[in-house]
């Protein structure tokens, strides 16, 4: 699903937290692609790691509440558009998800379908 989505999309697969992603995600990667493609994130981003690695380890610990609450107080988090990705679908899990600031909210496994709907509605317009 991630090589075909339209926009620059990368996925973080198991505890070496893998790296796939797709063409639009390589031009980020610079230089590091297509090396990158199935090497470990800390090993492809050794000066990027220090810093977004305990960020990424604290949502999957923790959840992604508090990350969420900080990054809408943030002039570029205000405009970005967040989408809860959780194993809960309580009406409950889904309020604390809205009041955390997130703007969509999907249950694990998503619908592949309502996900690619979602991507392509929030996608950035090609240039």
């Amino acid at each position: 699903m991630v090589l075909d989505m339209p926009s620059p999309a990368i996925l973080f697969w198991g505890p070496e937290q893998t790296q796939i992603y797709n063409d639009g995600y390589a031009v980020i990667l610079g230089p590091r692609h297509p090396r990158a493609f199935g090497m470990p994130y800390r090993q492809a981003w050794p000066d990027t790691y220090p810093l977004i690695h305990p960020w990424m380890r604290h949502v999957l610990d923790n959840g992604g509440h508090e990350p969420a609450r900080r990054l809408r107080a943030t002039d570029a988090g205000r405009g970005a558009t967040l989408v809860a990705l959780t194993g809960y679908g309580q009406a409950a899990e889904r309020e604390k998800a809205a009041q955390a600031g997130f703007d969509h909210y999907m249950v694990k496994p998503p619908d592949p379908v309502a996900l690619r709907r979602l991507l392509a509605a929030v996608a950035p317009a090609p240039h």
